[in-house]
C-alpha cells in the first residue's frame, strides 16, 4: 500500500467480514471518513444518503407543505444549510417565519 502512494499508483483493500452485521460499522467508518468504497450485498439502497436525499426532495416536491422533508432537502449536500440556519427558519420568534411557505406569494393551483 505504501508502495503504490509513493509511486502515486491506484490500489484496493478489500475487507472480509464473517456476517454483515460486523461488516456495517466499518462501512459507516468508511463513509465518515470520505472514503470511496463500494459494499457488495451489505447495504439495502433504502439506507444509502443519497437515495435518502433523493426520495425527500420527491416527497417534497409532491406535498409543498411537508415540513420534514423540505427541511431534509435544505439540510442536504446540494443545498447544506446547517442546523443552525434551519432553526433559525422554523423556530425564531418573528411572526414572518411562521407564515406557511406559500400563504404569501404562492399561487396555489387546484
Amino acid at each position: 500500500m505504501e508502495k503504490a502512494r509513493a509511486a502515486t499508483k491506484k490500489y484496493r483493500i478489500a475487507v472480509l467480514g464473517r456476517a454483515r452485521k460486523a461488516l456495517v460499522p466499518v462501512a459507516q467508518a468508511l463513509r465518515d471518513a470520505a472514503v470511496p468504497f463500494r459494499a457488495v450485498e451489505l447495504e439495502t439502497l433504502q439506507d444509502r444518503p443519497e437515495i435518502i436525499d433523493a426520495l425527500a426532495l420527491g416527497r417534497a416536491l409532491l406535498n409543498r407543505e411537508d415540513r420534514v422533508n423540505w427541511l431534509g432537502v435544505l439540510r442536504a449536500p446540494w443545498c447544506g444549510l446547517s442546523l443552525a440556519d434551519l432553526h433559525t427558519m422554523v423556530s425564531a420568534d418573528d411572526e414572518q417565519l411562521r407564515v406557511a411557505p406559500c400563504a404569501r406569494n404562492c399561487s396555489r393551483s387546484a
